[in-house]
């Protein structure tokens, strides 16, 4: 992607504040540079709190990760951008920071978080 704006300081100075595009958000990947600092317990379909059933964020720079240890579960991105993903056992999915999300388990599952920064 060719961001011509980045190539000089008044070009940066006029594009801070401004929501940028992430095509990894987007594509559900993880940067490389993180590291895991906390890790749910495993939450059955009948235990998974309502706060990751209903629209949530994550805080300004942290990131998560959906861990789909049994069934499947629905993964569903709201905004800033609109996207969903039916994770399966052993699958796995970003959360971005600050990016509007919930889950919706399809039958039995068994699913856990980490939290990465």
């Amino acid at each position: 992607m060719s961001r011509p704006w980045t190539q000089t300081h008044a070009g940066r100075e006029a594009m801070l504040g401004t929501m940028l595009d992430c095509l990894k958000c987007e594509r559900l990947e993880l940067p490389v540079q993180l590291s895991v600092y906390q890790t749910t317990p495993p939450f059955d379909e009948n235990a998974i709190p309502a706060g990751l059933l209903r629209e949530h964020a994550t805080k300004a720079g942290i990131w998560g990760r959906i861990q789909v240890d049994e069934g499947t579960l629905r993964y569903v991105v709201t905004a800033p951008f609109q996207t969903q993903r039916m994770l399966h056992a052993g699958d796995s999915a970003a959360i971005a920071p600050q990016v509007l999300h919930h889950i919706e388990p399809i039958g039995k599952v068994k699913v856990r978080v980490e939290f990465l920064r």
